[in-house]
């Protein structure tokens, strides 16, 4: 059997890929070390790649692979929850992105799909944000996969209003689709909910803020639009394990 899929983790995940039921399809794996090396002569429709916790090294080796195998789309696991990891994946060229824990049978259904678009109209080459920029204002262009949407557009209008309230609804209408419909795609294709990366945008935000001397919790959750301070404490600690206060006397 032709192995079509090609997996790229740590050697205790590799009986997980190893065991994926796509019909007709073989799975090949590989460690991290060799995985570039190897890929330069494989015949994989398809790249699975595991960071693990180590989303750093990931995102350079994800990197390196789009750098030789523009003809492969790359699905990026990890480990972290990260809204700039998300970003730079994307940026980075990954098709799809999954954070764990994983769902095997979403996970197989994308790359049942993934491989099917690639065979039947072998794919543009301008995949989902597969541009390396050192911005995003490309804002017009959209996924060339099978679903015309432009997840680039909503996820700029986040990074440009992360300290504004953002609503479901304005995201929802933003990429053109209803509030359901739309909250189904952002997850499959960006690892979670919209409102979830919202919130992580915004924690991100928050502890660069509260590096600074002339901010304090309160300031910080009312600049970054939370309703009150328990509010952004709550999300806060939820996300990063520390409280605010914790991070803003380190600094």
């Amino acid at each position: 059997m032709k192995k079509t899929i090609f997996a790229i983790a740590e050697k205790e995940n590799h009986k997980l890929y190893a065991a994926l039921s796509i019909k007709g399809e073989g799975i090949e794996t590989s460690l991290f070390e060799e995985g570039l090396d190897r890929i330069k002569t494989s015949e994989a429709d398809v790249i699975i790649l595991d960071c693990g916790n180590k989303a750093q090294k990931g995102l350079q080796l994800l990197s390196s692979l789009r750098a030789i195998r523009q003809d492969i789309p790359i699905i990026f696991i990890t480990d972290e929850n990260s809204a700039n990891v998300v970003i730079q994946a994307f940026r980075m060229g990954a098709r799809q992105y999954f954070q764990k824990p994983i769902n095997i049978l979403e996970l197989e259904e994308t790359i049942g799909e993934l491989i099917r678009i690639k065979r039947t109209s072998k794919e543009r080459r301008t995949a989902f944000f597969q541009k390396q920029a050192s911005s995003m204002e490309e804002t017009g262009k959209s996924a060339t996969t099978d679903k015309p949407i432009n997840l680039l557009m909503v996820i700029q209008h986040i990074e440009d209003h992360v300290c504004a309230k953002i609503t479901l609804e304005e995201l929802a209408q933003k990429a053109g689709m209803s509030k359901y419909h739309f909250s189904r795609v952002f997850k499959r294709y960006i690892g979670m909910t919209p409102i979830k990366f919202v919130t992580l945008r915004k924690i991100e935000k928050a502890k660069e803020l509260l590096k600074r001397h002339d901010f304090n919790v309160s300031s910080v959750a009312y600049q970054l639009g939370f309703n009150d301070a328990s509010t952004f404490i709550k999300q806060f600690k939820k996300f990063t394990g520390l409280t605010p206060a914790k991070v803003n006397n380190q600094h």
